[in-house]
């Protein structure tokens, strides 16, 4: 799920909550606060920035894609 999302935002290059949830909406069916809730998760691991844009937070990739791809796969073979 989390990957679905990083690849709405390395496609955009910057997003809000609300653009990854339209764009994932015909694929999954996600409650806005799903979205939020893993982009809050990829956030917090510094997979994402964010900025404040008036009440909007707009994200960005902190990772490129093959750094991304790495560090999962150096993750599932631990």
């Amino acid at each position: 799920a989390e990957n679905e999302v990083m690849e709405v935002i390395w496609s955009a290059g910057e997003v809000t909550v609300q653009q990854v949830q339209q764009t994932l909406s015909e694929q999954r069916h996600w409650a806005y606060n799903t979205v939020g809730t893993f982009m809050q998760r990829l956030y917090d691991k510094g997979l994402l920035r964010r900025e404040k844009n008036g009440k909007t937070n707009v994200y960005k990739p902190a990772v490129s894609k093959a750094d991304y791809k790495k560090a999962v796969t150096a993750d599932f073979l631990k």
